[in-house]
């Protein structure tokens, strides 16, 4: 008997036979961090803005959170308050860069004192791919009228 379930599960094990045959494999997601470093200001104690640029082979790649050990909490910010999820998002031909007068991710509350020449472990969780760990240097307290009300605060979203 010619059924329409019948000619659909012909199809569906013709296609499994074909795609287990092949043996294909996609390459496993692989994210980098770079130019990463973390920089001071005396116009905001206990805070940090860390800079870096991510690439990935793999579209799309979305930038989850920052975590580390060293401070309570890390904002994903720019000039316009919190991030939104979507504009965490990059691929092979599309870094994603947080730099200076642009996206930062601000470390508040730092546990212990910061001074240049220190190394933050920070851990990147990204999707698809696994969290990517990386010691990130502290650079000079270097400011250049980037501290606004909202860094200060840390309360504006």
């Amino acid at each position: 008997m010619n059924t329409p379930r019948l000619r659909l599960r012909t199809v569906l094990a013709l296609a499994l036979a074909f795609t287990t045959s092949c043996n294909v494999h996609l390459p496993d997601p692989t994210v980098t961090v770079e130019e990463a470093y973390l920089e001071l200001c005396s116009d905001a104690p206990g805070s940090a803005s860390l800079f870096f640029t991510m690439r990935t082979n793999n579209d799309p790649t979305k930038l989850v959170s920052i975590t580390t050990a060293g401070a309570e909490r890390v904002e994903l910010r720019d000039a316009g308050g919190v991030i939104a999820p979507g504009d965490t998002s990059f691929g092979p031909d599309r870094p994603l860069v947080f730099a200076p007068a642009g996206k930062r991710a601000i470390l508040r509350d730092l546990k212990r004192g910061l001074k240049p020449g220190d190394r933050l472990p920070i851990t990147f969780n990204v999707e698809p791919a696994s969290p990517l760990s990386k010691d990130v240097e502290v650079r000079l307290n270097v400011c250049k009228g980037w501290i606004t009300d909202w860094q200060l605060s840390g309360s504006r979203s």
